[in-house]
């Protein structure tokens, strides 16, 4: 059974990949509204949706490693805080 501080530690990575999901999982059923809205074709909203996996897919093995050289905590924060 996990101690007091490491599930506290849990505790926050997920939390944090609770609202990067939350984030991503309210615009996709918003965008076709907001493309409508602005004149968007269906391909020009489908393509954020598809650019975002696809780049998830690419690049989570790439922050995997960056993650056991560097940490995660570090790795986590920057990519949290980050624009």
């Amino acid at each position: 059974m996990p101690s007091g501080r490491h599930r506290t530690r849990l505790g926050i990575v997920a939390m944090i990949m609770f609202l990067d999901l939350l984030g991503f999982g309210v615009i996709i059923p918003l965008m076709p509204h907001f493309a409508r809205s602005s004149g968007a074709t269906p391909p020009a909203y489908g393509l954020p949706a598809t650019s975002y996996s696809l780049m998830q897919f690419l690049f989570v093995p790439v922050r995997g490693r960056l993650n056991d050289r560097v940490g995660r905590r570090p790795v986590r924060l920057i990519s949290t805080f980050s624009i």
